[in-house]
Formats: structure tokens, C-alpha cells, sequence
């Protein structure tokens, strides 16, 4: 997710200049230092990722299901556009003074959004679901990646190499602005959608029911697990009621303590 939405912004910010007739937005040594250096350490820390408490809650992929579903694709056309979108933002703002201050930002800029973009690709959560701290790859990658940036900003010689302009502090700023906008926007977006889902998953959670709810249904506790029915006990994952998954462990400690979901959910 991580390297193709960060393609994709790149690809969208060329197409954009190509099809207006504007100066290239990147020089092919851009392209190459962005492949091999700030996109490969992001790659590596978020390979590192911790596997989340509640992996086993989400619902279960088909067995002949795609990787790359319709939403997965929307998901990461979309976060390719708002990076691609302040792109060209940096962009257009070095053309108020040359083709190679233009050149140079955008370059900057699409560089420093992949690095932000790690954080977002961690896991489908926001950052602050998942921990902001809880991976220090991400961190150690994010830092050397900046390093690395800033040194092609202002060693002359490496600047000579790969071909960027000499940036006014104010534009460093700005690049540094249209680079974390991006991540500020997907974090808002995720967040929201933490708080829907979490509302959701409490609607079912069997925790939720007091253990004298039960009794004037008609149920009783169960203290033998012998007693669940052998369908119950041979579930292997998940139990789903109203299309929401509960773990098998969940429904047997509900049942055990004789909190039972509504409607006798199994």
C-alpha cells in the first residue's frame, strides 16, 4: 500500500505536467533517489509492524477474494491524489521563480510526503489506535530519511548531483507544510473512522450485557462447556451475528457467564 500510493502520486503529478505542456516536475535522478532511498526504509520499517490485538476480530477474506479489492484500490488512488495535489502545489509556487526552484520543490516535497506516509500505511487504525511510538523502525526510518534529504538540500556538492536549486528558508517551510498536510488529512479521515467503527463494534460487544439480563429471557448460565451445542464447540475462528465476527472464545465466555448476546446469537 505504502509504494503503490506513493507511486501513484508521483505518476499523477508527470501526467498532470505533460498533459498542460509544463516543465517536468522531477529530473530522472529525483525518481532515483526516491526509489532506492526514502521509499525502501519507510518499506522496511513498516514490514516491522507489531500484528494488532484485535487481528483475529476482523472479518474473514474469501477464500478466492483479490489482495487488491475495490476498496483497497480506491483507497490508495485516493491517498496517491492528495499527495499528488500538494505536489503540484509546491510545484507552482517555485514557478513564481524558476523552472529549476519548481523542479526542486516538488521534488522536496513528494519526498517528504512518502517519508510522513509511512505513519499511515502502519495499519488501517490511525496512528494513535495503533500506538504513535509503538513501532521505532518507522521513527528511525522517517529521521534517516529526512537526513538524507536535507543533505541534498544543502551540501553543494550533492546538490550539484542531484540537480536542485538553492531554496529560500520560506520555501523550505512551505515544503515541509504541503509534505505533512497529506498525512494530516488521511489521520483525520482514519480517526473518524475509528470512532464509527468502534461505535458499531460496541452495539455487539457481549461484554455489554449484565449477567442478569439472561434470567428474564429464559436463559441460565452455563458452567459446562459440554452443554454448548457441538456446532458451537467446532466453529474454528468466528461466529458472526448481523454480519459483525465474534471470536469463538468471546461467545464461549459469554455463554460460560451467562452473558448471552441478544436473540441467542449463534
Amino acid at each position: 500500500k505504502f509504494l503503490l500510493s506513493g507511486n501513484t502520486s508521483g505518476i499523477l503529478a508527470v501526467l498532470y505536467t505533460s498533459l498542460l505542456a509544463l516543465p517536468i516536475p522531477f529530473h530522472a535522478v529525483h525518481l532515483l533517489f526516491i526509489n532506492l532511498l526514502t521509499d525502501s526504509l519507510p518499506a522496511i520499517a513498516i514490514g516491522m509492524e507489531k500484528s494488532q490485538k484485535d487481528l483475529l476480530k476482523d472479518k474473514p477474506r474469501g477464500r478466492n477474494a483479490s489482495i487488491l479489492s475495490k476498496d483497497f484500490m480506491i483507497e490508495i488512488v485516493l491517498e496517491g491524489i492528495v499527495i499528488a495535489i500538494f505536489t503540484l502545489a509546491a510545484f507552482y509556487m517555485g514557478l513564481k521563480t524558476n523552472n529549476d526552484v519548481a523542479s526542486t520543490m516538488a521534488f522536496a516535497t513528494l519526498c517528504l510526503a512518502r517519508l510522513f506516509h509511512g505513519f499511515n500505511c502502519r495499519g488501517d487504525k490511525s496512528i494513535f489506535s495503533i500506538g504513535l511510538f509503538s513501532n521505532s523502525f518507522s521513527w528511525m526510518a522517517f529521521a534517516a530519511g529526512v537526513i538524507l534529504l536535507n543533505l541534498v538540500l544543502f551540501v553543494p556538492f550533492l546538490k550539484r548531483l542531484f540537480e536542485v536549486a538553492t531554496l529560500t528558508s520560506s520555501q523550505i517551510g512551505y515544503i515541509y507544510l504541503f509534505a505533512f498536510i497529506p498525512t494530516l488529512i488521511i489521520q483525520i479521515v482514519k480517526v473518524i473512522k475509528d470512532a464509527i467503527n468502534n461505535s458499531k463494534s460496541s452495539e455487539f460487544d457481549v461484554n455489554t450485557y449484565p449477567i442478569s439480563e439472561p434470567a428474564h429471557r429464559g436463559f441460565a448460565p452455563i458452567h459446562d462447556i459440554s452443554r454448548l451445542p457441538l456446532a458451537f464447540r467446532s466453529c474454528p475462528d468466528t461466529v458472526h451475528y448481523n454480519s459483525h465476527p465474534f471470536l469463538v472464545d468471546d461467545f464461549v465466555r459469554a455463554v460460560m457467564t451467562g452473558k448471552l448476546p441478544p436473540n441467542n446469537a449463534w
